[in-house]
């Protein structure tokens, strides 16, 4: 309950987007907002009105001075922050645990991941027609018709763009933390055995026609036998380890998509408006909920993504 004298500072973006306009408020005892008689200072300097923007990225303070009686008071200062959205590229890995050649795959991974966080990893697994895999994804075959996918091991960076063996590094990095113009935001919490996942995308520019949200559910360090054809393969980071190696560790590995496949429409968006949507999934009881991730996506009217995030279940990822 505040106080006749007091005034509660309120930002209603404290993490902005760059230009992205935001407005302070000044509520009184009565819940009124008294912004507008009031004067507003941030990082030191007065501004013009209630509302404030920054071109550049960066920390910033805002308080507020205003009168009560003829008497001057200020508000305690509150904290924000401008960001400009990093791009977050999507690497898909088609695979098995039958697979001799895959390994190469999920290494290159590792060596991306160790260079940058700006990537969102999904693998996507596939029972051989002899060998079973148990992180098999029902859906497999239906993605692989859609991309092109013909024999493993396959990658793909944004969903359509084919990445070669031997995989290099660079293809990725050339992309990963590039300056985009939407950004995407996860909350996930756990209740019981069910998962609530809360997705917010926001548009420097506004959305595009046919544009769609795309959100999967992976599981890491799952142990189990994959087959490795570089077993016997001088200098191979894999030579010796067996055919095949009997405590492989599978990252990432699909276990669900919550939204369609290929993603749910998302409605028009104007700039600097939030669009959100809402999932939610009972957690099977033979996944490990510790190492479980959210994986959201924005993909075009062609299936290529625009971005994308990745989150621990649990985790309360903001707009980067």
């Amino acid at each position: 309950m505040l106080a006749p004298t007091e005034r509660a500072l309120t930002i209603d973006f404290p993490r902005a987007m760059k230009n992205q306009t935001i407005t302070f408020g000044l509520l009184d005892s009565n819940g009124d907002d008294t912004a507008s008689e009031a004067t507003f200072y941030v990082n030191g300097n007065v501004i013009s009105g209630f509302t404030y923007n920054s071109a550049t990225d960066g920390s910033f303070e805002v308080y507020a001075e205003y009168m009560v009686d003829n008497e001057s008071y200020s508000t305690p200062v509150k904290n924000f922050s401008v960001y400009t959205p990093k791009r977050k590229v999507v690497v898909e890995d088609y695979t098995g645990t039958w697979c001799g050649f895959c390994p190469a795959v999920a290494l290159a991974i590792d060596t991306v991941k160790a260079a940058t966080n700006h990537i969102s990893v999904v693998a996507i697994h596939e029972t051989g027609s002899t060998l079973p895999d148990p992180m098999h994804f029902d859906d497999v075959e239906i993605l692989k018709d859609e991309f092109g996918i013909g024999g493993l091991p396959q990658a793909r960076l944004n969903r359509t763009q084919k990445w070669l063996d031997p995989y290099k590094k660079e293809d990725v990095l050339d992309m990963a933390g590039n300056e985009t113009n939407l950004s995407i935001a996860i909350d996930s919490k756990m209740t019981g055995s069910n998962l609530t996942i809360d997705t917010k995308v926001m548009y420097a520019n506004g959305s595009e026609a046919g544009d769609k949200l795309v959100v999967y559910l992976v599981e890491s360090g799952i142990i189990y036998a994959q087959t490795n054809y570089f077993n016997n393969t001088s200098g191979h980071p894999l030579e010796g380890h067996g055919n095949p190696i009997p405590d492989f560790v599978h990252n990432d590995a699909l276990r669900n998509s919550l939204s369609d496949i290929f993603g749910d429409a998302i409605a028009n968006t104007s700039a600097y408006t939030e669009y959100k949507k809402q999932y939610s999934i009972e957690i099977p009881s033979e996944y490990n909920v510790d190492n479980l991730s959210v994986i959201v996506m924005v993909v075009n009217a062609n299936n290529e993504a625009k971005n994308s995030q990745h989150a621990e279940v649990g985790e309360n990822k903001q707009y980067e």
